[in-house]
């Protein structure tokens, strides 16, 4: 029997720092994650955006081992 860990919202927010995230420590849900990685992206160049994008589909691509906030939260980034 093979088990598997599910992704949950530290996972998502580790995430989020390992591809440059800047999250505030008070930030913690993944939903609030998402919104301050928006408004972070919305400020970067085509470059950091481009390898944000890079990063999200390698990262999306683990989808079904994700618990549903952090499915819904990815989905916010989905246009990014």
């Amino acid at each position: 029997m093979m088990i598997t860990e599910l992704i949950d919202q530290d996972d998502y927010r580790d995430w989020l720092m390992q591809v440059g995230i800047p999250l505030p420590a008070e930030v913690d849900s993944p939903a609030e994650c998402s919104a301050v990685a928006l408004r972070w992206l919305e400020a970067q160049n085509d470059g950091i955006r481009a390898e944000f994008r890079a990063a999200f589909t390698e990262f999306n691509a683990k989808r079904p081992i994700m618990l549903p906030a952090v499915q819904e939260a990815l989905c916010l980034l989905e246009s990014a």
